[in-house]
């Protein structure tokens, strides 16, 4: 009996670590970063594949109210709040949260409400009304 695995070909994938976006699977392969060039590199790619796949998300989704400028400038203000991030590991979680994030939103496993939740700007309602006294909680402790 013939051996299978050596008579299917092998696509060559590059490595994890590099983060790419696969045309076949539409998936980024994710990876973590021993130091901050590798980091910043893989966060660079990141922006820009996320930059590229927001078109697509907002057809896939049927976002039409949303128009593809403003949503990379939603995608840029994530990254923005984040630039300053000093610790290699909170750097690298962020970037993995981010990508699979893009991942579950390019394999439609996230609902509208969800890509709407990233896009839409947080709705700012009036303050709470302060409750009389601090005599609120006092029979609960």
């Amino acid at each position: 009996m013939p051996n299978l695995a050596k008579a299917i070909p092998r696509k060559v994938v590059r490595t994890s670590s590099e983060a790419i976006l696969s045309r076949d699977k539409n998936v980024i392969h994710t990876g973590l970063a021993k130091d901050w060039d590798t980091s910043r590199r893989l966060s660079k790619s990141l922006y820009r594949a996320t930059l590229r796949m927001v078109p697509r998300i907002l057809v896939a989704y049927e976002i039409h109210d949303i128009p593809p400028n403003d949503a990379r400038r939603r995608v840029r203000s994530f990254f923005d709040q984040h630039k300053n991030v000093s610790d290699l590991g909170s750097a690298e979680t962020l970037r993995l949260r981010a990508e699979v994030d893009l991942n579950e939103a390019i394999r439609a496993w996230k609902t509208n409400h969800h890509i709407r939740h990233y896009l839409d700007e947080p709705l700012r309602g009036p303050a709470l009304p302060e409750i009389a006294g601090s005599e609120f909680l006092t029979d609960f402790y």
